[in-house]
């Protein structure tokens, strides 16, 4: 998979440069320079340069959302969420964080991208005369793409632009000059990613908390070798066991799926004069394992009275008891 490298531009910095162009001090061509050694994505950070170079090396990012979910998290715990910036043209600004000031050229592009399934609602720029704004769109649905296509007429103009969608507002502010203009501008969203991770967290404590509710008692992990299955069981009814085993004194039958949804039978222990003795056992795990508290040697699992009795008898075959 190939790395995606970046360049790293001082936080909150208004105006974004590329290709050696200096910036607030900082040239991207030194940072570029450290690419072959580190093709690696960071945000960009208050840094001196070779601060910068130092930290490029030391933490990459593989991905760009690598990179988002990093600022974001610094962003939840309040720090500044920052700008970033790839080689490959795309620069991402934490939505709600600043005010962007995105450079275009003369003759060349700006490309805006919002984020995927936001429909543009209206566009107004401050100098409509010598900015050319158009939005365009791909895909459909859900992913619909929408670009808004910046363009102005010739060097050494600024204006602002205001973008409404059915999800937000964006101000941007715009520059035109002839050299380092930006040619794709992204967003983040830092508070919304919060969001849904919370969202996320909140719905896993509660699926937790429902299978606690629904749990009444957990099995205890035993070592294999100690488990004696010597059972046979005969009968054909909703609550005959699928596995037997007695192990520590104590004997556990695991029910089938549909045991949760029938009477629970009682159960009897055999002897001389049949099934005679009543035992009180334990039912764990929602109804899927009933436990015994003691071994015997027959029982019996019986629902129901007279002809409408329903029973499942269970003998032990081993020697171990």
């Amino acid at each position: 998979m190939k790395k995606i490298a970046i360049s790293v531009l001082l936080a909150l910095t208004p105006t974004i440069a590329f290709a050696g162009v200096v910036t607030n001090g900082v040239s991207t061509k030194a940072l570029d320079a450290q690419h072959s050694a580190n093709a690696g994505l960071l945000p960009a950070g208050p840094q001196s340069p070779q601060q910068q170079i130092n930290a490029m090396l030391a933490v990459p990012f593989r991905t760009k959302n690598a990179a988002v979910s990093a600022e974001v998290k610094q962003w939840e715990q309040g720090h500044p969420a920052h700008t970033i910036v790839s080689t490959g043209g795309k620069v991402l600004y934490p939505f709600g964080q600043t005010i962007p000031t995105v450079v275009c050229s003369p003759l060349r592009v700006c490309d805006i991208q919002l984020q995927t399934g936001e429909r543009v609602s209206n566009v107004s720029v401050g100098d409509s005369v010598d900015w050319l704004v158009k939005p365009a769109f791909s895909g459909s649905g859900d992913s619909i793409q929408t670009n808004v296509i910046v363009k102005p007429v010739r060097a050494g103009l600024t204006t602002n632009l205001m973008i409404t969608t059915n999800r937000r507002a964006y101000q941007i502010n715009l520059k035109s000059a002839n050299t380092g203009y930006t040619p794709l501008v992204g967003f983040y969203y830092p508070s919304e990613m919060v969001q849904q991770w919370n969202s996320a967290k909140v719905f896993q404590q509660k699926k937790a908390a429902q299978v606690k509710a629904t749990t009444i008692a957990d099995l205890p992990s035993f070592p294999l070798a100690a488990m004696d299955t010597a059972y046979s069981v005969h009968g054909d009814a909703p609550f005959k066991p699928n596995l037997i085993f007695n192990v520590e004194g104590k004997v556990y039958m695991r029910m089938p799926e549909n045991m949760k949804y029938e009477a629970a039978p009682v159960l009897m222990l055999g002897g001389n004069h049949g099934y005679t003795q009543l035992v009180n056992y334990q039912l764990i795990n929602n109804g899927k394992w009933i436990v015994v508290d003691r071994l015997f040697r027959k029982a019996a699992l019986i629902l129901g009275k007279g002809d409408n009795q329903t029973r499942v008898v269970i003998r032990y075959t081993g020697a171990g008891y």
